[in-house]
Parts: C-alpha cells; structure tokens; sequence
C-alpha cells in the first residue's frame, strides 16, 4: 500500500506549500487550505497504516492455516488420493504369516 502512503506524503508537502505561500502572500486562505491537507495526510497515514495491520492479520492467518493443514494432511478429504483399507483379520493374517518366516 505505498501508493496510500506517497499520497499521505504529497500532502504534507502540499501543506506546507500552503503555509509557505500565505507567509509570502499574506493570504489566510492558503492557511485553511494548507490545515485541510494536513488533517488529509494524517487521514492517508492512519489509513495506511490499518491497510498494513490487516494485511499482516490476513497472512498470519494464511500462515496458520497453511500449517494446520500440513500437520493434517489426512484429515481434509479433499484432494488425497483413495488408499484401500485392511481388514484386522488380514492385518492378522499378513503378521502371522510374517512371523512364521522368521
């Protein structure tokens, strides 16, 4: 979000533009309007700045996410491939038979 933040800072500058201009015109109008570019790039900061704290939000949030579901991979039933299940009386079969070779 730079493009809030050079905005908060090119009103400043145009802000005190202002106030340089009434100095050498003597015009107050330059000084309400030099007051309203101000109270706007405190505004653009203030903006940019819960952009930022959002942003942060959402990607510890993603990053979060993302970790649970690598710790879970079987758990979502998504995307995993079928894996065919045994039976306990096969499991049982396959260690009997395991152990009488030994």
């Amino acid at each position: 979000m730079k493009i809030v933040q050079w905005t908060a800072y090119g009103c400043f500058g145009l802000a005190a533009l202002a106030v340089v201009m009434s100095a050498s015109y003597e015009a107050p109008a330059f000084i309400g309007a030099g007051l309203v570019l101000l109270a706007a790039g405190v505004a653009f900061l203030a903006a940019d700045h819960a952009l930022t704290l959002l942003r942060e939000i959402r990607d510890a949030l993603l990053l979060r996410q993302a970790a649970s579901g690598a710790m879970f991979e079987g758990a979502s039933g998504g995307s995993d491939p079928v894996v065919p299940t045994r039976s306990a009386t096969e499991i049982e079969a396959d260690i009997a038979s395991i152990r009488s070779r030994v």
